[in-house]
């Protein structure tokens, strides 16, 4: 892999990036594959904020298209990024491990290559999270951008600010999957890196905020915005090669919904709380059932369009067979 801390010119002079003296107050992690489309957008929205003491380390995943390029130029004009290339793809769940423990700065957040932040984004979220010692997190308002361009506004307040911890996990699970906002907030670095991020799990953006709610509370700045677009990748593989990396080949259904839950059960069980207390937290869990149900069904749906059917037809028979079983208790009830 390329250096961190050294970038090529294509002339073959260097370019010295992260030179600046002593630890920022924040550090950012832009992991990147692929992202020539949005990005260039996405980095000027960092360097435009008012607040500067920060370091952006881009990491790109062994990208095809033109993003290398375009961060070997934003490198060049401004000494707070640095830059590191994976030769091969690590899957997206490395290259977002690999920017946080490649950073030093208390305070952490991700970045994706294709969301914009508003001004003032980060100066506002440091600021409310550094100055409530008992917060682990603090987000923001999101806005969601449209594919005709437009934005849609998420107005939900995810501040979680109860005292009891099985409270603030209930409210965290609650907020699902809206709570998976929150994973692009900013972070405590002490909290952060208690937790497993490098795992193949499909659904780390909803397990990283319910896991950090067992920590500490969190806080919603709701005049920081940050604005954002959902990433559907199209095809079964394309999907598995960006979540898993290049060394992953087959089309099997994964059942990432299914191993989503049992790695949150699994966390639980392997916390060091008390017994009674792991007890109440998978009682919130089991007590969720719609929750459980929604993705059980998304799981079935990926099942049945692996075998013979896409997506969209698999959904519409699952449908089927749903309302069908409810006619028969119906019937057998009434």
């Amino acid at each position: 892999d390329m250096s961190i801390n050294m970038n090529t010119r294509q002339d073959g002079s260097n370019i010295q990036t992260g030179s600046r003296n002593g630890t920022p107050k924040v550090s950012i992690g832009l992991p990147t594959y692929n992202g020539e489309l949005n990005l260039r957008e996405s980095i000027e929205s960092i360097l435009s904020q008012d607040f500067e003491d920060f370091e952006l380390l881009i990491s790109d995943n062994a990208s095809t298209d033109g993003t290398w390029k375009i961060c070997k130029e934003y490198a060049a004009q401004d000494e707070r990024i640095r830059l590191h290339r994976h030769e091969k793809n690590q899957g997206i769940f490395k290259n977002f491990d690999f920017v946080l423990r490649n950073t030093t700065a208390h305070y952490f957040m991700w970045h994706a290559h294709d969301d914009v932040l508003g001004k003032g984004y980060i100066g506002q979220l440091y600021e409310a999270l550094s100055g409530r010692s008992d917060y682990v997190l603090c987000c923001s308002q999101n806005l969601l951008i449209t594919s005709d361009g437009s934005l849609r506004k998420l107005s939900r307040d995810l501040t979680i600010d109860s005292e009891s911890v099985i409270a603030r996990f209930r409210r965290c699970f609650d907020a699902l999957p809206t709570i998976g906002l929150a994973f692009y907030g900013l972070i405590r670095r002490e909290a952060l890196t208690s937790l497993t991020i490098d795992r193949p799990l499909y659904g780390i953006d909803f397990i990283i905020p319910l896991e950090l709610s067992l920590i500490g509370k969190f806080f919603h700045a709701p005049d920081a915005v940050r604005m954002y677009r959902l990433k559907r990748p199209e095809a079964r593989q394309q999907r598995t090669s960006y979540l898993y990396g290049t060394r992953v080949t087959s089309l099997l259904p994964s059942y990432t919904h299914t191993q989503m839950m049992w790695a949150l059960v699994q966390d639980v069980m392997a916390s060091p709380i008390a017994p009674v207390t792991k007890l109440a937290f998978l009682g919130v869990i089991g007590s969720r059932m719609g929750v459980l149900a929604r993705w059980l069904h998304h799981d079935c749906c990926d099942f049945i369009s692996s075998a013979t059917l896409d997506y969209p037809r698999a959904h519409v028979l699952l449908k089927r067979i749903n309302h069908k079983l409810k006619l028969g208790r119906d019937k057998e009830f009434s």
